[in-house]
């Protein structure tokens, strides 16, 4: 009798073992945003690497309600999250945890479900899912309204098909990636945290430097200012250059023809000409200018420059007498010239001037 009962509570004792062992490794829960293509029997998975199965889908509060049960004793880290993915828009999905506990941190409590805010579910397949059957739905209502509606769809549907055919490996594939990206949440939230640090230092950047791109962007206004005056002033001239243009290309070919001519002509004597006293010539010019820019100040300082004529002298036998006729005609024109008896100076220039005025 004692030995009876020694081993009915020896079974007692592996029985309880056994089955508290199975408890803690049994089971666990997701709250999901909705549960499109997930089923009883789909897979739980850990970086591919199947680990359990889902048990149930069921809805709950507005979303649904994923129970699952594991194969292996897996624990999960305290921010455990879970997402629904697929190899393919056709395919089931399954249900991923991206990873488990990383050395001797805390682990996630397995009576708790993963909550909502920590589960991701791949909208846009979700939504093409919803797309496709309203255009299914709304295609086929149109096609069964009257037969001219149904050979119009038909043909739409012909074309459409037409056009699509041979990009179905494109086409899975992008699916495939879309997929991969929005059911990839670590990935995801790596992408998201570069493009918000990316947009911290860009806003940094501005922050630190408004000053200048204020200053800037204050004389690109000005500068827009000006230049819009700028060009209502120019674009008069605009107009009227098109205008002139034609006559111009005219002028051009028509003479244009005589003009090298007589170019070709003069580039030989060009090479001819004494080039050397030319520039001489050019250098001596600065120096003149100066001078004869002194003698206008001093011109302006005595108010006038004195300019005296020429004189012509001539012989004559009777100085005094032919000074007197000439004088008679046009006083101070002649003067004897002293120390020379029978010379006189004549103003012949202003004589002859005289006479001419005269006529």
């Amino acid at each position: 009798m004692p030995a009876l009962l020694a081993c009915l509570a020896c079974v007692a004792v592996l029985t309880a073992f056994f089955v508290d062992g199975d408890d803690e490794q049994t089971s666990g829960c997701a709250e999901m945003a909705d549960a499109v293509g997930l089923y009883p029997g789909n897979d739980v998975t850990m970086r591919g690497v199947k680990i359990g199965e889902v048990t149930s889908v069921s809805p709950s509060k507005g979303h649904v309600l994923v129970r699952f049960d594991l194969e292996t004793k897996v624990d999960f880290p305290v921010d455990v999250s879970a997402v629904t993915t697929s190899d393919s828009i056709v395919t089931d999905r399954r249900l991923e945890i991206p990873s488990g506990r990383i050395g001797d941190g805390p682990a996630w409590d397995m009576a708790r479900c993963i909550p909502l805010s920590r589960t991701h579910t791949p909208k846009s397949v979700s939504e093409a899912y919803a797309a496709f059957d309203k255009l299914s739905r709304e295609v086929t209502a149109a096609a069964a309204r009257s037969d001219t509606d149904r050979r119009i769809v038909g043909d739409a549907m012909t074309r459409l098909n037409t056009a699509l055919r041979g990009t179905s490996g494109d086409f899975n594939d992008a699916i495939k990636g879309l997929a991969a990206a929005l059911g990839e949440p670590a990935l995801r939230d790596a992408q998201l945290r570069s493009l918000l640090t990316n947009v911290g230092e860009l806003t940094g950047f501005f922050v630190q430097r408004w000053p200048d791109l204020r200053l800037g962007l204050t004389k690109l206004g000005e500068f827009a200012v000006t230049f819009d005056e700028w060009f209502s002033v120019l674009n008069p001239a605009v107009v009227e250059t098109t205008a002139l243009t034609p006559s111009l290309l005219r002028m051009i070919r028509t003479y244009s023809p005589d003009a090298f001519a007589v170019l070709d002509a003069l580039l030989p004597l060009m090479t001819q000409l004494p080039t050397e006293k030319i520039v001489g010539i050019l250098a001596a010019i600065p120096p003149l200018d100066a001078g004869l820019r002194r003698i206008m100040v001093q011109a302006s300082a005595v108010r006038g420059l004195p300019v005296t004529p020429p004189r012509v002298r001539v012989s004559a036998t009777a100085s005094g007498a032919v000074c007197a006729q000439v004088n008679a005609a046009m006083p101070g024109a002649c003067r004897p010239v002293a120390g020379a008896p029978g010379k006189v100076d004549l103003a012949l220039l202003q004589m002859v001037l005289a006479t001419g005025g005269t006529r």
